[in-house]
């Protein structure tokens, strides 16, 4: 699922367009190093089968 939004100027033409979506990024915890670590826990869930974080972003498309 996503939206899409146009940008329209003064005289209602389109001067620009983009999507958003919702994406899972998975991050491997051998990967991240102390204070990242830190923050991607208060956010992230840990997957231990993998070692490795689930979290949430914005994907932007132009």
């Amino acid at each position: 699922m996503s939206i899409t939004y146009l940008v329209v100027d003064g005289e209602s033409r389109i001067v620009g367009i983009f999507t958003l979506t919702h994406k899972a990024v998975q991050l491997l915890d051998t990967e991240l190093i102390g204070t990242v670590r830190r923050k991607i826990q208060r956010h992230a869930r840990l997957d231990e089968a993998t070692d490795s974080y689930m979290l949430s972003a914005f994907l932007v498309a132009y």
